[in-house]
């Protein structure tokens, strides 16, 4: 595989991104702001040293990579899309809904590929969750979603802007369609700060009800989504360690007078081939560099997240 990514940004998930498009022998270039940071990855994978400029101005590399702050996305992504290069930018995509529109049109006009960092997308088990609710043809009843941890507490966003994306992708995915009739609860533990927050709200036309809780300060790791229909649950547990015990069914009628009564919530396992979601997610802009094939994660699904996102954010 030719060298043809630089991964802007070596931080804290930079880091894994790094080492993913390293494995898959695509890595050329690491930059950060930090030199000594910046110095220590290139040093670690025999990387060659470019500025940002440099970089950018490199016809071998086809694709860059960002995982820098989120209030600078735009600017870097934008840079990016302008000097013709494919971008994957983790998420979100931008803070602003006007910018994201001004990175679609770009990349649209220049023919450029715009991915966001929407992990689970590229999941193997949510990837069979959201086949076996599209295939069974009919309207969940309600989505529940939970993405809890002690930490990692951050002081430049929320634990929303932290956590939900996630979710928010996953859910679209699941139901399209706007959401209204929002309930909010936020709580503060450590400053001005939202480090948890429990969130409902109805999505689409036919009005599902969805419950959104995201939490930096819960002892217990709790990674979930549980798609609720009349005669079944079906749950995707990420925080399960094991891999064959992450999808499962409960044989449970979610109705008033089944839950009347007491009810056993014994497990039916679904065999699903693991994956490693980030090497499937790089794979996956990878092959979008050379196909020219639009990703699942393309900048109009990264901008409904965003819109919601803020929705959420501003109750």
């Amino acid at each position: 595989m030719k060298k043809n990514i630089a991964v802007i940004g070596a931080g804290y998930w930079g880091q894994n991104l790094i080492r993913n498009f390293f494995e898959l022998g695509a890595l050329k270039y690491v930059y950060d702001e930090d030199s000594s940071v910046k110095n220590s990855f290139i040093k670690k994978y025999k990387l060659s040293n470019a500025s940002l400029n440099q970089i950018l101005d490199d016809i071998e590399i086809d694709g860059i990579v960002i995982v820098t702050p989120a209030e600078t996305h735009f600017s870097i992504t934008k840079q990016a899309l302008e000097q013709g290069k494919d971008v994957f930018v983790e998420k979100p995509i931008t803070l602003d809904i006007s910018e994201a529109k001004t990175l679609i049109d770009i990349a649209e006009k220049n023919n450029r590929i715009l991915m966001v960092g929407h992990l689970l997308q590229y999941h193997s088990h949510f990837m069979e969750l959201k086949k076996y609710v599209h295939d069974k043809k009919e309207i969940p009843v309600r989505i529940s979603s939970y993405r809890k941890s002690l930490g990692k507490v951050r002081d430049n966003e929320n634990v929303i802007w932290s956590f939900a994306p996630h979710d928010i992708s996953m859910i679209n995915s699941l139901i399209p369609g706007e959401i209204t009739e929002i309930d909010k609860i936020n709580r503060k533990y450590f400053n001005d700060n939202t480090d948890s927050s429990a969130m409902t709200f109805l999505k689409g036309d036919k009005r599902v009800r969805v419950d959104l809780e995201v939490d930096w300060a819960e002892i217990e790791k709790i990674q979930r989504i549980a798609v609720y229909f009349s005669d079944e649950i079906i749950v995707f547990e990420d925080s399960q360690t094991e891999p064959e015990k992450k999808l499962y069914k409960l044989k449970i009628p979610f109705t008033k007078t089944n839950l009347m009564q007491k009810n056993s919530n014994k497990r039916e396992y679904i065999n699903v081939k693991a994956n490693n979601p980030l090497k499937n997610e790089c794979l996956n802009f990878l092959n979008s560099i050379e196909t020219r094939k639009k990703p699942i994660t393309d900048g109009d699904e990264a901008l409904e997240v965003l819109k919601f996102l803020i929705q959420l954010d501003n109750v």
